[in-house]
């Protein structure tokens, strides 16, 4: 089956692009926080959980791929395509609601992180104004250019020399007795950790814009392999330089490490880790952005330039309505069910459906 709209090549990005495009989406909100919510549930053997959720969402991938690859299209279109205007443009609206919804808590953490570590004074509506006038530039430029941040926004991964400088803080029994929690609790732990992985099914709107998409999945995968290894390595370091007692109450694990670093040209480097959030915050927000747009371009047939000035408003308008961090991060893990059902029975349920009717 073909696309129901042909995107130009100069608009299309190469598969190999799927790979930061995936890290970039997943390496979102939980980052900062899913330390102590882990350490919680399961202590040191949070590790397991980790791999486990990961394992989760390389599933997760094969089956939106099976989909897409099958349909060459877009979800908007997918469910149109399947349930007709009326049933298909109802769940594309929620689709639509969802990504906006994404978008204003993506940037009111940023602006309560700013807040906590580095301005205390600091007024947050005009922050998040801020950044979304930067959102607005990035998101009127194109895919390509909010593209162009991902692969910018790697630069963050630099931040993990920190982890070395701090190896003479490490106690390597704190890793220690390993896997002493039941089934039960890994699973609820596993359970947790997934909306660490979640932003993915972004895939779902973008993938047209992928040039020959059937050859994007590989990288798709390894780039969910590598959020792996980086939760990995936030979790297993933050575990070895806190007592377990200590990450079950430090809200912010990352961030608190920069304050034992002693840098000899700088005094305050937790400021460099906090800024450095940025670097993951402005191109996922201008993709969530942008998805809202595209949707409601392809469900409705307006113009992205009218409903982008006017999506960037009810995301302010939205972000500005949490009370703090603590708020945004217990309503993230409510909508993050939202992913789960789109990613592990919606997708799937789709798929099946689609080979269904190519059968017939």
């Amino acid at each position: 089956m073909k696309t129901d709209y042909k995107v130009p090549d100069h608009m299309t990005i190469p598969p190999s692009s799927a790979f930061y495009l995936a890290f970039g989406a997943q390496a979102g909100l939980d980052y900062l926080s899913f330390q102590r919510r882990l350490a919680i549930l399961v202590g040191q053997d949070a590790w397991i959980a980790i791999i486990l959720a990961a394992i989760f969402m390389h599933i997760g991938i094969w089956f939106m791929y099976s989909l897409l690859n099958r349909q060459q299209t877009d979800l908007i279109s997918i469910n149109k395509r399947m349930f007709g205007s009326l049933i298909g443009g109802g769940f594309n609206i929620v689709l639509i609601i969802n990504f906006l919804i994404i978008s204003a808590m993506s940037v009111r953490l940023y602006a309560e992180i700013i807040k906590i570590w580095i301005f205390p004074d600091l007024q947050v509506g005009v922050l998040i104004f801020l950044l979304l006038l930067l959102a607005y530039y990035i998101v009127a430029g194109g895919f390509r250019v909010i593209v162009g941040f991902f692969l910018f926004a790697q630069a963050s991964i630099a931040l993990i020399v920190i982890y070395a400088i701090l190896m003479p803080y490490y106690h390597l029994s704190n890793l220690l007795p390993v896997w002493s929690h039941s089934f039960t609790e890994l699973f609820e732990a596993t359970w947790s950790m997934l909306p660490g992985y979640l932003g993915i099914e972004a895939l779902l709107i973008f993938y047209p814009f992928i040039k020959n998409g059937k050859k994007a999945q590989v990288w798709s995968q390894w780039g969910n392999t590598v959020t792996m290894v980086i939760y990995l390595m936030a979790f297993i370091f933050s575990m070895m330089f806190y007592s377990l007692g200590q990450l079950k109450e430090e809200y912010w694990p990352i961030l608190t490490l920069f304050k034992f670093v002693e840098l000899p040209f700088m005094e305050r480097v937790e400021f460099i880790g906090a800024s450095f959030q940025i670097f993951r915050l402005v191109p996922l927000l201008a993709m969530f952005v942008w998805m809202a747009i595209q949707s409601t371009k392809l469900q409705f047939n307006v113009s992205k330039r009218k409903t982008l000035p006017i999506f960037l408003i009810l995301v302010l308008a939205g972000s500005l309505a949490f009370k703090d961090s603590q708020q945004v991060m217990a309503i993230y893990r409510i909508a993050s069910y939202f992913g789960f059902a789109l990613i592990f029975v919606y997708v799937p349920i789709l798929a099946l459906l689609s080979r269904f009717k190519g059968a017939v």
